[in-house]
């Protein structure tokens, strides 16, 4: 229990790290002295409040899985109905977490919402032409909040692969897509005067499957996106976007910058800015860019593309969609970069295949040596070290989450599957037999 004291301490302190720790120690003591009970089912009360203890750590842990079983073992002896009724209330709460993983506030500690406004991107947006007083129209809320996830997670996935080697995991995609997950945005506080939002990303909780490399990795992500990419970013002169521009090919200059670049254009119907935490002080005014520091941060895209054709056409072999294995292909002519524009008309993967209404057209990014495709309708994010292979596992993915939805009814679907079940209904003609 001291470890458990010593936890929240540090928790309202805000020393996450210690936190985590501490909590996961107190878990690991709590859970062995439990289960030196666990065929001791006369040794109530004692038994059942160690188990409640250990399960209420694994809770706090996001070990939701393990207190449930904690929790059953728990229930299992007699209890006595004070501790019962305890325990009974604790498996509601996890089941909530597991059904409802977006109700942060119910899945973890008090001071939660907190800790992530405390680390908040504080955006105001006002409208150019108030014609309702200050209101400002949803589409451009909606489009300013679309544009920061789209560059932010676009960031995850770059800087993740910066600073680790995909051949040191077995399933790099999974794993990948599994943090842009977990990194997608979250809004944790409003001002509807003009606008303005309070934008977070949660990496610290989830920690159970990655190893301390990682979680250190992940515990700085949000924080150094805000701070590279908005706050300390000077997007004025030519100078400041070559520094900006420096540690990144320019396919990550593209999906780094361009969605930020572009909610500074003259013509957008809003202005954006940064604020202090309680919309009270604007602390940075943003402008349109010129075209030269654009054309640094945003290079432009024919041009490679036209190199790109050319050197394919210099190889003979015609295109990109030659038999060759891609990887092949850029090694043989060092390229550090590529995007391959595959289009499907149907979607296979052994013995199941689904008609598709119309073509879906995929991005395939390569940046040496991984190829990497994001899929936002499915929310699918998959890397590796082969073209075909990328192929192969999003024709999978996709097969996977649409048989998954069918095989369910609606009332049970989540909001993002609900989503994913509109585009399916949009796209899918017709599965095969």
């Amino acid at each position: 229990m001291a470890l458990a004291s010593e936890a929240q301490a540090a928790y309202f302190e805000g020393d996450l790290e210690k936190y985590r720790i501490l909590t996961m120690d107190a878990f690991t003591k709590e859970k062995e002295a439990a289960l030196l009970l666990i065929n001791k089912l006369e040794a109530e009360p004692t038994r059942s409040i160690l188990f409640r203890g250990a399960a209420q750590l694994a809770y706090n842990c996001g070990e939701y899985q393990e207190s449930e079983r904690l929790i059953a073992q728990a229930l299992i002896g007699n209890p006595p109905i004070e501790i019962k009724g305890e325990l009974r209330n604790l498996n509601r709460q996890v089941l909530e977490a597991v059904e409802v993983m977006q109700n942060v506030e119910n899945a973890l500690p008090p001071d939660y919402l907190t800790q992530l406004r405390e680390q908040a991107l504080h955006v105001w947006i006002q409208p150019k032409n108030p014609t309702h007083l200050t209101a400002v129209y949803l589409d451009n809320v909606v489009e300013v909040l679309k544009k920061v996830k789209e560059s932010f997670l676009s960031f995850v996935v770059i800087d993740f692969w910066k600073n680790f080697n995909p051949e040191d995991f077995k399933e790099p995609q999974k794993l990948i897509a599994g943090l842009r997950n977990e990194a997608n945005p979250l809004l944790v506080n409003l001002k509807f005067s003009s606008f303005a939002a309070s934008i977070s990303s949660d990496l610290v909780v989830m920690t159970k499957q990655y190893s301390n490399e990682i979680n250190a990795w992940k515990r700085n992500i949000f924080p150094r996106y805000k701070t590279e990419v908005f706050e300390a970013a000077n997007y004025k002169s030519e100078q400041a976007a070559q520094k900006l521009a420096k540690p990144y090919s320019t396919n990550e200059r593209r999906q780094i910058f361009q969605p930020v670049l572009d909610l500074f254009k003259e013509a957008n119907k809003y202005s954006i800015s940064l604020t202090d935490a309680r919309f009270r002080e604007r602390r940075e005014i943003y402008k349109p860019v010129n075209k030269r520091v654009r054309s640094i941060l945003v290079p432009p895209v024919e041009e490679e593309s036209q190199k790109e054709k050319s050197l394919f056409q210099v190889l003979g072999m015609g295109d990109t969609e030659s038999s060759l294995s891609k990887l092949e292909v850029i090694e043989r002519s060092e390229i550090e970069n590529a995007t391959f524009s595959p289009k499907l008309t149907h979607i296979k993967f052994e013995k199941e295949e689904i008609f598709l209404i119309e073509e879906i057209e995929l991005e395939i990014r390569y940046e040496k040596p991984i190829f990497y495709l994001d899929f936002d309708p499915l929310q699918l994010a998959i890397t590796a070290s082969l073209y075909q292979d990328v192929l192969k596992e999003f024709q999978k993915q996709f097969i996977d989450i649409f048989l998954d939805l069918q095989s369910r009814k609606a009332e049970t679907f989540t909001a993002d599957e609900a989503a994913m079940q509109d585009y399916f209904q949009r796209v899918v003609l017709a599965k095969g037999q």
